[in-house]
């Protein structure tokens, strides 16, 4: 079981040890958690990096806070079985 996290910057990455500063989205067996965050994440750049809508341009930590939480609310109403989507 892993887990997937956000920095502030809204980039995502999965671990089984979160690092300091970042958030935790969901945790759930490797292969499914990747495929669920990556189809309700935001695709950025060559290397096709994942990020929390709304996070990059939010104008301070309060709204970036408000925009994941959002973003957390509305995947877990489509989280499949074994993916738990945690409240950040």
């Amino acid at each position: 079981m892993i887990r997937a996290f956000c920095y502030p910057s809204g980039l995502i990455d999965f671990g089984r040890s979160i690092p300091k500063g970042a958030k935790v989205i969901a945790r759930g067996p490797e292969q499914e958690l990747r495929d669920f965050i990556a189809a309700k994440a935001r695709c950025y750049g060559h290397l096709r990096s994942l990020l929390v809508p709304g996070v990059p341009e939010a104008d301070n930590a309060i709204a970036a806070a408000d925009a994941l939480q959002r973003w957390s609310k509305w995947i877990a109403i489509s989280a499949p079985k074994g993916v738990r989507v945690l409240s950040p």
